[in-house]
């Protein structure tokens, strides 16, 4: 099964995606900053980084390039309330990456990262 990294700033989305993807079967590691990914990232590979574009100190963008580079076979997953067309510019410098608008349902998340 694929493993997963969640990093979002709020406990509430970690814990509840955590939750239900698990249940599913998926390995699972949440992080609550870009900085806790990449020493997470240090240490082991995942196949899908999940993240939330707006968090403090590090935004979502950033964290995903550092990724790509790094790790250039894992997934990435941007989330965000946000409208991604404010960002869409942003985004030119990453590859193989998918958008998900929160809200959303457990099952377009599975759905993105059976795709990916």
């Amino acid at each position: 099964m694929k493993k997963i990294l969640i990093v979002d700033d709020k406990w509430n989305i970690r814990n509840s995606l955590s939750i239900g993807l698990k249940r599913i079967g998926y390995n699972v590691d949440t992080v609550n900053s870009a900085r806790t990914a990449l020493l997470n990232l240090a240490q082991k590979s995942y196949d899908i980084l999940l993240t939330d574009l707006q968090m403090p100190e590090t935004d979502g963008y950033h964290l995903a390039n550092i990724v790509q580079q790094l790790h250039p076979n894992t997934k990435i997953i941007l989330m965000s309330a946000y409208d991604f067309f404010e960002y869409q510019n942003r985004y030119e410098d990453i590859k193989n990456f998918k958008q998900l608008a929160k809200p959303f349902e457990l099952m377009q998340l599975v759905n993105l990262i059976n795709v990916s």
